[in-house]
């Protein structure tokens, strides 16, 4: 397949649209050419669609705290957490749940009042905006990618009726974060159920409530996240000449930008390109090496009897031990 024609870049674009789910046999000749790289089509989550409000949340301390004990105490409502190389003493995080922010910070404050942390902040997320990684930007035989002349637009959402969910929508999703290879044959297989039952899911509930409103194409191993905080919704189109932009949250406070590295060599650039937003914006951003961050899948066991449970109870008695058990390392 020639590395620099229309059909390529169109079909990219498309499969980060729809994703790899479907059994479309279209797909199959793009598939045969991923697999001369270590690609991964991982799905990108809009919990509100289900009833799970999201929060990213960023926690400071004097201390070295540790990323497991912070994705415990939330009852499995994390789905990615990291630490900032700037920013040692700080974790952030994203945290997607049915419990109000008065409910789910008490952990947080019991650690404050304890000097564990000193400060916590809590952004809500009202909206996203997903975009394909733009291949057409892409060198193949170089594997950079370069900035792009114009703004690109971001995916639509689809627009349906939602419909209720049960478990098995979600066991599917779970599966899909956990291998973002598995085609939905493989996920069938892992959960006992035909692919026409696994189908239905998708057709009948997954779909229709967008709870998986794009995928991000990767062709090699991720280098580096960048995530960057701008306050104008002007500054989108600059920020989106990025071809590895992915996904922005709007927030109450702002805009939150996620940009993955596959190359290194492109860091400088696009932190220049960041640099260079309006000036009267006001920007933050942080950078994360990809070990510095752990991902987790949607929190199937949370949904009991058709209804999201998080236990508060259950999340303070986590803080507790924090306090009880950890001897500290001062940062």
């Amino acid at each position: 397949m020639d590395y620099n024609n229309a059909y390529l870049y169109k079909a990219l674009y498309n499969l980060q649209k729809t994703g790899d789910l479907t059994l479309d046999d279209t797909y199959q000749e793009i598939f045969q050419f991923l697999e001369n790289f270590n690609y991964s089509l991982y799905p990108i989550l809009k919990t509100e669609t289900i009833n799970l409000s999201r929060y990213f949340i960023s926690v400071y301390s004097k201390f070295n705290l540790d990323l497991n004990d912070f994705y415990d105490l939330f009852n499995g409502s994390i789905l990615f957490i990291y630490k900032d190389i700037l920013h040692p003493g700080a974790i952030s995080g994203l945290v997607s749940t049915s419990l109000s922010e008065y409910s789910f910070t008490k952990p947080l404050e019991y650690l404050q009042d304890y000097n564990i942390i000193y400060h916590y902040s809590i952004d809500k997320i009202y909206d996203q905006y997903t975009y394909p990684i733009d291949y057409s930007s892409f060198n193949f035989s170089k594997m950079k990618f370069n900035l792009r002349k114009e703004p690109r637009e971001h995916f639509l959402d689809n627009t349906y009726e939602p419909k209720p969910i049960d478990t098995k929508d979600l066991e599917i999703i779970k599966e899909k974060q956990l291998n973002p290879k598995l085609s939905l044959r493989e996920i069938s297989k892992k959960l006992g159920i035909s692919v026409s039952e696994a189908l239905q899911h998708l057709k009948e509930h997954i779909v229709p409530n967008n709870i998986i409103s794009s995928y991000v194409l990767t062709l090699q191993k991720i280098d580096f996240i960048i995530l960057v905080f701008f306050e104008e919704k002007d500054s989108i189109d600059h920020i989106s000449k990025i071809p590895e932009l992915y996904l922005i949250y709007q927030t109450n406070s702002g805009y939150l930008g996620h940009i993955i590295g596959q190359n290194s060599n492109n860091l400088l650039q696009y932190l220049s390109h960041i640099s260079q937003i309006n000036l009267n914006d006001q920007i933050e951003f942080s950078i994360i090496p990809t070990d510095n961050v752990k991902s987790f899948s949607i929190p199937v066991n949370n949904f009991k009897s058709g209804k999201w449970e998080f236990d508060l109870d259950l999340m303070l008695n986590k803080a507790e031990n924090i306090v009880k058990n950890k001897k500290f390392v001062a940062n």
